[in-house]
């Protein structure tokens, strides 16, 4: 288990994007990380031929390349991190209270999440 004391808490708002997309039902497979060199970070959604994307922010310095670095190295510990944590990273996270916002710009796109919308009865 890793401390997450040492936990990027600007990767940890890149992953709470990563799900948000899917809990709105897309699956990883249509998710990317996307960096530039003026440290730009984008999560790229591909689905059914349609493209779209949430930029979560900007770390001034870093390069594509370190960008990218850090983001496999937070995939390769996130099995380490206890499950109550990302759990609440999720539930304080930006990227939690834009879903709706998100999901009506993916709507306003003719983009659909695989999910059903409709509410029961």
């Amino acid at each position: 288990m890793i401390d997450v004391i040492d936990v990027d808490p600007f990767l940890l708002e890149t992953y709470c994007v990563f799900q948000a997309f899917r809990r709105m039902g897309f699956p990883s497979e249509a998710l990317f990380f996307a960096a530039d060199d003026d440290g730009n970070v984008i999560v790229e959604l591909q689905w059914q031929g349609e493209k779209g994307g949430v930029r979560v922010g900007r770390q001034r310095g870093q390069t594509h390349e370190s960008l990218v670095a850090k983001w496999k190295a937070f995939l390769e510990r996130q099995s380490d991190l206890p499950e109550e944590f990302l759990d609440e990273a999720w539930e304080r996270s930006k990227a939690r209270a834009q879903v709706p916002s998100m999901l009506a710009a993916l709507l306003m796109r003719g983009i659909r999440p695989p999910i059903s919308l409709e509410t029961e009865s």
